[in-house]
Order: C-alpha cells, then sequence, then structure tokens
C-alpha cells in the first residue's frame, strides 16, 4: 500500500489538495474505494479542524474540502455495479458519505435519495 498520504495534511496549499485528490481517483480505479474513503474522511476531519477555527476557514472548508469530497463520492458513484461489488462497495455506502460529509460541514439536506 501507498500511505504516505500525511505529507499532504501539513500543506494547506491547493497543489497539494490536487495532488490527493487525484491519488484518491486513481485508488478508485484500481478498486481500493474503501481504502479510498477512509483517506478522504481522514482529510477532512484534519482539515476540519484547521480549517474550521475561523469563519473564513469554514467558508474556505467549505469551498474547496467539501467540494473535493463530493467530488471523490461522485467519481465512485459514476462506476457500474459490478465493479462497485468487485470492490467490496455500494451505492448505499456512497449516498452515507454524501450526507455525513453534508452534515458535517451543516448543509441541510432533504430526507428523499439523494444520488
Amino acid at each position: 500500500g501507498e500511505y504516505y498520504l500525511y505529507t499532504t495534511f501539513v500543506k494547506p496549499d491547493e497543489n497539494a489538495q490536487e495532488d490527493f485528490y487525484q491519488r484518491l481517483l486513481q485508488q478508485i480505479d484500481r478498486g481500493e474505494i474503501n481504502e479510498a474513503e477512509n483517506e478522504l474522511l481522514a482529510y477532512v476531519e484534519e482539515a476540519e479542524s484547521r480549517l474550521l477555527e475561523t469563519q473564513e476557514g469554514r467558508k474556505r472548508a467549505e469551498d474547496t474540502v467539501l467540494n473535493m469530497g463530493l467530488s471523490v463520492y461522485g467519481y465512485m458513484n459514476e462506476k457500474g455495479d459490478d465493479f462497485l461489488e468487485k470492490s467490496h462497495y455500494c451505492r448505499d455506502e456512497i449516498e452515507d458519505g454524501v450526507r455525513g460529509l453534508l452534515m458535517r460541514f451543516g448543509v441541510r439536506i432533504p430526507v428523499e435519495k439523494i444520488l
């Protein structure tokens, strides 16, 4: 496994975030969806604690971290059911992940399906 993601966490620079995002997409393409989600959630948690301390940081977290997370789940959702199943993942997990991310950033969501 390639677990060098913590170097990305300490640099809140956008190039590092883009590299991290691309790495997650590559993991998803290899069928390592659970691993990619775990790294995404660790990243979100770290970024949240760092950025949410100020109002400006909160806005930045929403604009960058939330959007990146939603993009990752959107990318997962584009995969076929067979691919997801072979990767030990399912659409319900994608929906749960999107809901969790939105709730974490205080975005209100309707009760009905979001995907």
